[in-house]
């Protein structure tokens, strides 16, 4: 048997990858090294994108239950004092701007929603060996948990197996980048009852010991300190240490210890993040500090972005160089965001008392102005995920919303339900009018095409009371009741977006049928893809 796609590792990362593969229809081997759930907390949140891909893999409802929807971040000097707070009301992506999880929970409610799809095979406690590849597939060879040798094939491989990935030393590509490195003390506790003061991530600003410390999912709370250079790690690892971290917020007496170890943070990416039909993800292709909590959710949108690409390739005959527009998209936001985790590190831990004061009066005074103080508190200092090369029909600028992440708006039925965008248009290919109903922008060669090769979804927005007194049965009219997507059309009234929800075209009505056309053509035929530099 050849399955379609081998998913290494089964993290969050594997997990969603192999969940949205199965919900494509295809065949999926989902292997894991270890025989069982990580049973300790590892990575602490998700943001607004992730929970849309949770959405995306039908898994959200059941995931949702065991996270703290809806945290927010505070930075606070050594003496107390508030420096900066993060505390979003605004949810582009229908979902809140972060979230607390408790990870071995959350792998186990993936797990179980994987387990579902009779077309994928799980094989827990399977090791990769080696791998060797041909122009129909790939060769796998595993090592059991008895120490047995197990072979498979798969038409393509999705290492998802984290920084010591087996899959990128298979394919012979290293970790480049940054010499930047930071080791920290983590401690995570089980607590009989949350910290009442603590309701958000709270970093300390002290230059003798920057810290963290942060309410998780399920009774979960974490606890982070700087190692400094002349610290004893035998010291550090000593019981008394973690009692001590836990007792500068609650009685250590209380808290089941779960982990307390060392771990230096590094900023380094893969030279190659494919090589022929192995693809890597998550932190096989990118490793960068938490600082601003981006491992796992940049991971996230690596494999929201390449599932339904290999799909296409699976399902509908597109060629593989559609594949060659993964890196290429998402790469620079990776890099991006790993730059910014980087310079967050080195802010927080300053270790001169006159350069941390000066920071601080500096990050104070600027936080007086209102817009960047709206904008600290909404969290829009993260850079946006806009892809500016790849699968696009016109180049992104600042007049055109192409290459965007599209928000999805709560909106409002003609029958007066209220949902999630995603929830009433899917998320395939949709093609959305603002107050303008797409399919009578297309000719009946275009709406054909439209429908048959990209089996699209029409919808028509409005602003609140905008909508028609009548409306015909067939027709996707919604209210987007807080107008968050009127921005994205520019001076436009309609955009088509890709299956992972990011902008691929803004026509007028005059070009929205060559539009359908022209995208058929680039996904069958990628050499006229339109890249901008």
């Amino acid at each position: 048997m050849t399955f379609d796609v081998a998913v290494i590792g089964l993290g969050p990362v594997g997990e969603l990858a192999a969940l949205l593969l199965a919900r494509a229809g295809l065949k999926v081997l989902a292997s894991e090294r270890e025989s069982d759930v990580y049973p300790n907390p590892r990575v602490g949140v998700l943001d607004g994108e992730a929970l849309r891909t949770l959405q995306k893999a039908g898994v959200y409802e059941r995931a949702a239950d065991d996270m703290l929807l809806g945290a927010g971040a505070q930075w606070v000097s050594a003496r107390g004092k508030v420096v900066a707070t993060t505390l979003p009301t605004e949810q582009l992506q229908g979902h809140p701007w972060i979230s607390a999880i408790y990870q071995p929970l959350l792998d186990k409610q993936l797990r179980t929603a994987l387990a579902e799809y009779p077309e994928v095979d799980i094989r827990l406690g399977h090791q990769l060996t080696g791998l060797t590849q041909d122009d129909e597939g790939v060769e796998l060879i595993f090592r059991t948990g008895d120490g047995a040798t197990a072979n498979a094939r798969a038409r393509f491989v999705l290492g998802c197996d984290g920084a010591n990935s087996a899959t990128r030393d298979a394919v012979g590509v290293r970790l480049v980048g940054s010499e930047y490195t930071d080791t920290w003390l983590i401690v995570d506790a089980k607590l009989p009852e949350p910290i009442a003061h603590i309701p958000y991530f709270r970093m300390t600003l002290d230059p003798t010991a920057p810290r963290l410390t942060g309410r998780l999912a399920a009774g979960g709370h974490r606890w982070e300190r700087k190692v400094m250079p002349w610290e004893d790690h035998d010291e550090i690892l000593a019981p008394e240490t973690a009692r001590r971290a836990i007792a500068e917020d609650t009685n250590p007496d209380t808290a089941e210890i779960l982990r307390h170890l060392i771990y230096t943070f590094r900023a380094k990416t893969a030279e190659y993040w494919q090589v022929g039909r192995v693809l890597l993800c998550g932190d096989a292709a990118h490793l960068m500090p938490p600082m601003i909590g981006q491992g796992l959710n940049s991971g996230i949108r690596d494999v929201t972005n390449l599932t339904w690409k290999i799909a296409a390739v699976v399902n509908d005959g597109a060629p593989l160089r559609i594949l060659d527009t993964y890196e290429a998209e998402r790469r620079p936001h990776a890099d991006a965001i790993t730059k910014m985790s980087v310079r967050a590190g080195r802010l927080v831990t300053m270790q001169s008392r006159s350069a941390a004061t000066l920071r601080d009066a500096v990050a104070g005074a600027l936080l007086r102005i209102p817009p960047l103080r709206e904008r600290a508190r909404q969290g829009r200092w993260r850079p946006p995920a806009r892809y500016r090369r790849g699968l696009l029909l016109a180049p992104p600028s600042l007049r055109s919303p192409v290459g965007r992440l599209f928000p999805q708006p709560l909106v409002r039925t003609f029958s007066g339900t209220q949902h999630r965008l995603d929830d009433i248009a899917g998320s395939g290919w949709r093609i959305i009018g603002w107050e303008a109903d797409p399919r009578e922008a297309l000719s009946a060669l275009g709406r054909r095409i439209a429908d048959d090769a990209l089996e699209a979804t029409y919808i028509t927005l409005t602003s609140p009371g905008r909508r028609p007194v009548h409306c015909d049965a067939t027709q996707q009219i919604l209210e987007d009741l807080n107008e968050v997507a009127r921005p994205y059309f520019k001076r436009q009234p309609f955009v088509v977006l890709r299956p992972d929800h990011h902008i691929c075209a803004n026509p007028s009505s005059g070009e929205l049928d060559s539009t359908v056309r022209e995208l058929t053509q680039q996904i069958s035929n990628l050499t006229e893809m339109t890249v901008s530099a």
